[in-house]
């Protein structure tokens, strides 16, 4: 299967948005399971804010932010590289030609990563702190993809209204 540069573009900001979207939502759960049932960290928290929904809300708030920083300053280079390599090849591009082995091999090892947690058993704060703040990078990271497609097809439509 093939497909066009931009199109590629989008389906991987889409692909990273979901699973964004997917492990922000599974993080945020595992928090709020540990502001009930007491985590490793939100005690420690509590005792400088108050309660355990105080240190609930610090922890999303500290996992958003790094999230974002993150997403800004190395995901977004990611996704720069991604681009820039796809469009080296011609139109329309093989889908397996998107990313490059090393890339899909650090995918896998994320993947493995994140599977490994159900085995080590962390306690559910600390995984949640690691969910979001890995969603909430892939989602801001998927921004970046947008707007390259973005770029791209305002690129494209300059050069056909050019004579």
């Amino acid at each position: 299967m093939k497909c066009r540069h931009i199109p590629a573009v989008v389906i991987s900001g889409c692909l990273w948005l979901f699973i964004g979207v997917m492990l922000l939502t599974k993080g945020l759960g595992f928090i709020v399971q540990a502001s009930t049932s007491h985590g490793l960290w939100l005690p420690s928290i509590a005792n400088y804010l108050g309660d355990l929904q105080q240190a609930a809300l610090a922890l999303i708030t500290l996992a958003l932010f790094i999230g974002f920083l993150k997403g800004r300053f190395v995901l977004s280079k990611s996704a720069k590289r991604v681009v820039e390599r796809l469009l080296t090849f011609p139109e329309p591009v093989p889908i397996a030609k998107i990313y490059s082995l090393k890339y899909v091999l650090i995918i896998l090892f994320m993947v493995m990563l994140g599977v490994s947690s159900r085995w080590t058993n962390p306690p559910p704060d600390i995984r949640g702190f690691i969910d979001v703040a890995i969603g909430s990078a892939l989602m801001n990271g998927a921004l970046f993809y947008f707007k390259f497609a973005f770029q791209l097809q305002k690129q494209k439509s300059k050069k056909e209204e050019s004579p």
